[in-house]
């Protein structure tokens, strides 16, 4: 799976580069077209496949964020494991069933504040 995620965002960054890149010569030559991808005329290549790769590239963005923002087991990252944790009730629980790990959820409290009149 690491491979497909390292790909997609490759082929993600490397259309955001060319993009970019082929914006500001364009930009500061007078609208001169200066390179092509496709000499050979068949348009429809770039049509169909430049949005597949840049869907790919932010679905696996999305992916990863979501995979490093995860609440994570600590006995099961110890083994090598990487088991997010999943809400039940009051605790954080890991979701192996032979793991039967669980962590209370720590809840914010709010602050009172008190407010002090001036005395006159």
């Amino acid at each position: 799976m690491r491979v497909f995620e390292l790909f997609s965002v490759g082929l993600l960054l490397s259309l955001a580069i060319h993009t970019i890149i082929m914006f500001f010569l364009a930009f500061f030559n007078g609208d001169k077209v200066l390179m092509t991808i496709n000499d050979y005329g068949e348009k429809w290549i770039e049509a169909v496949l430049f949005p597949i790769f840049i869907v790919m590239g932010i679905v696996t963005l999305i992916r990863i964020a979501r995979r490093t923002t995860a609440r994570m087991c600590p006995r099961c990252m110890e083994s090598k494991r990487q088991v997010p944790m999943s809400k039940e009730g009051p605790f954080w629980c890991c979701s192996v069933p032979d793991c039967g790990y669980k962590e209370p959820i720590e809840r914010k409290r709010a602050r009172h504040y008190t407010v002090r009149r001036r005395s006159s």
